[in-house]
């Protein structure tokens, strides 16, 4: 867990380029927003899709990290390296690892899977095969599991294109459509540049719409 909200963080490293980077990650899971940068907008865009909104008076804008704010980031695609990547290229000072270890701790399982309805039955969907094995574990669960070809999966619909293919674990892969776009467009990293410490770098992070992420992944299916 994290430390008790409250304590003194005065200690925390700063990074040399701090001055060009718009938030305080503290140790409690505490982030204040400085409402006067200029990256303020590419910040509060990323924020309030991973926090909880504390406070905004006008200058400094508190937010807070928690398994339910984590949860619905995750929900909607926005992975957890990335959350932990973009936070830190943000942050004035040096990402606190108890934050970091948080961050994966609240989203290593949260939206890894999905029920959802098709064909009057109900189909586990998971963009992780381990995710999948683990709940075959189940004796429920593998009972329930409905073994079908790619043909047959193509021929009832498999995805919304009416594409699917079977992998080696015999589980049904479709192809993954776009979700939460306007997410996803908060996380992509600038083409060609890994700089961490310019400042334009830092709004592409927040601002380009252009580059990978969106489309072109694959879906795992378990049919129950």
């Amino acid at each position: 867990g994290l430390p008790v909200s409250g304590a003194d963080f005065s200690n925390l490293t700063l990074k040399p380029d701090h001055c060009a980077r718009p938030v305080w990650t503290c140790p409690d899971g505490a982030i204040y927003l400085e409402a006067f940068h200029e990256l303020y907008s590419s910040a509060y865009d990323f924020l309030v899709a991973i926090a909880e909104p504390v406070a905004r008076p006008e200058f400094l804008h508190e937010y807070k990290l928690t398994p339910y704010s984590l949860y619905a980031a995750v929900a909607t695609n926005i992975d957890t390296e990335s959350i932990v990547r973009v936070l830190d290229r943000l942050s004035k000072n040096v990402l606190p690892s108890g934050v970091a270890g948080f961050i994966r701790e609240c989203t290593k399982r949260y939206g890894k899977a999905k029920l959802v309805l098709k064909h009057n039955k109900f189909f586990v969907e998971s963009e992780h095969p381990a995710v999948l094995r683990e709940l075959l574990r189940d004796s429920k669960i593998s009972q329930a599991r409905v073994v079908e070809d790619s043909a047959a999966a193509a021929a009832g619909g498999g995805d919304d294109d009416g594409n699917a293919a079977t992998d080696k674990d015999g589980f049904l892969v479709s192809g993954r459509a776009e979700e939460m776009e306007e997410n996803l467009k908060i996380l992509r990293e600038p083409g060609g540049d890994d700089s961490d410490d310019d400042e334009e770098d830092l709004l592409a992070t927040s601002k380009d719409g252009s580059g990978g992420g969106g489309a072109g992944g694959s879906k795992t299916k378990l049919t129950t």
